[in-house]
């Protein structure tokens, strides 16, 4: 889907794009529920509001997805969605006040060692040229 996204570019404005990832995605629930004989029982919920709610998350959490992959090379871009554990484990210790075992200390450290790898070449300079020479062949456009 990334890569759908980056080919779009800038010709298709992002809330277009949103709004057909999520129509299409409506396709296989309704057969789903069709196919269950549930169509359109299914769709009651005794909680609108959270739904709503729900559905706005997931709306800006599409957005700002999708708005990340548009300007960054699509292998930052995987990087940080592969990160989203890890920030979002550091944040619920913040905020939340959720406890780390050790366990998950040496995971956040080992995921944000792996992030800092990906990373670290590029932004100090130290690439060879001939990995620099890659970079710039892969993060070009196909066409």
């Amino acid at each position: 889907m990334g890569v759908c996204i980056k080919g779009l570019g800038e010709t298709v404005p992002l809330g277009q794009v949103v709004f057909f990832r999520s129509a299409v995605a409506l396709v296989p629930l309704a057969l789903f529920q069709w196919w269950f004989d549930e169509f359109p029982r299914g769709l009651a919920t005794r909680r609108p509001l959270g739904h709503v709610a729900r559905s706005l998350m997931g709306a800006c959490a599409m957005f700002t997805s999708f708005a990340t992959i548009r300007p960054l090379p699509l292998a930052e871009a995987t990087l940080l969605s592969y990160l989203s554990p890890v920030l979002l484990a550091l944040l619920a210790w913040s905020l939340l006040g959720e406890r780390l075992s050790r366990r998950r200390i040496g995971g956040i450290v080992l995921g944000l060692c792996g992030g800092a790898a990906f990373v670290l070449p590029a932004v100090s300079g130290d690439l060879t040229e001939r990995a620099s020479s890659a970079l710039e062949r892969g993060s070009r456009p196909p066409f």
